[in-house]
């Protein structure tokens, strides 16, 4: 009896499912009135918020307001430079689909420079001289720590 080939059966592949195609390519140019539009947008007080990146180092900033608009970046400069053309993109893709465009976030009432904080005086009394060794007032030591621990930039408004 003759050597037969080994039968290879084939199916054709099912469709993969993919993300619908956006109307604007990356490197096509942006309607005049629409880059209009985001650059309006781009003026607006939207909250950036920028943490150290711990695990990897470097920064990572977000919009507050823009779900999943972030960058990474090795300086706070450099990382809110990349938020903003990922900001800008995330507005481009928003206004081509139609979708919704966020309002900036109200300032908060209430919110101002100065908290009242009671704390015991055995701890006040070792931040104050903490603050004394290393030069600096013990507000500046407190806020430091605090900023630190929240993972925030203490930087002015």
């Amino acid at each position: 009896m003759p050597k037969s080939e080994p039968v290879v059966r084939t199916r054709e592949a099912p469709p993969v499912p993919h993300a619908p195609e956006f109307p604007h390519a990356p490197d096509a140019p942006v309607a005049p009135e629409v880059e209009g539009r985001i650059q309006e947008l781009m003026r607006q007080p939207y909250r950036i918020v920028v943490q150290a990146n711990p695990d990897e180092g470097g920064y990572v900033a977000s919009v507050r307001e823009l779900p999943n608009c972030i960058a990474a970046g090795e300086t706070i400069e450099e990382t809110v430079e990349l938020l903003r053309e990922a900001m800008e993109a995330w507005f481009l893709v928003a206004l081509e689909h139609g979708r919704p465009l966020p309002e900036p976030m109200a300032d908060e009432a209430g919110y101002s420079d100065q908290l009242r904080v009671r704390l015991p005086e055995r701890l006040h009394r070792e931040l104050a001289e903490q603050a004394a060794r290393e030069g600096m007032s013990l507000n500046t030591l407190i806020v430091s720590y605090l900023a630190r621990e929240a993972g925030v930039h203490p930087g002015g408004d």
